[in-house]
């Protein structure tokens, strides 16, 4: 997860680079990137008390609005003849479905992990 969140920051500074060299505003980005935050929020709301099997759910669920996010992107650097971004768009793509990939791996164990939590004396199962 780590690894991601490094990821992360490293694709919003090519994120930056492409409006930049196609001198589109930031506050596009900005825009879209709240839009994005707000969805997984609110996707985030959507469980029960489990907070773990939640967060688990819930970021793959942001990890595929992602890829559709960047898929679209993608289509639309070809369409527009952005061939100087298509590579950054296509690494980025990737690495979302790395861990989408990752993210629903590791659910049942999650899940299962917070069961035996919860069924044990004196055991948080949140944590």
């Amino acid at each position: 997860i780590e690894q991601h969140l490094t990821e992360t920051k490293q694709q919003i500074n090519v994120l930056e680079e492409i409006l930049d060299r196609n001198d589109i505003s930031r506050s596009m980005l900005k825009d879209s990137m709240s839009k994005m935050m707000a969805f997984g929020q609110s996707v985030g709301g959507i469980m029960t008390s489990d907070e773990i099997v939640k967060g688990s759910i819930s970021g793959y669920v942001f990890e595929q609005f992602e890829i559709a996010c960047y898929t679209s992107l993608l289509a639309a650097a070809r369409k527009a003849g952005d061939v100087a971004s298509i590579p950054a768009i296509e690494s980025i793509l990737a690495e979302e479905q790395r861990m989408a990939d990752w993210l629903i791996q590791h659910i049942p164990d999650t899940t299962e992990q917070f069961l035996l939590r919860s069924d044990a004396d004196g055991v948080e199962a949140k944590k």
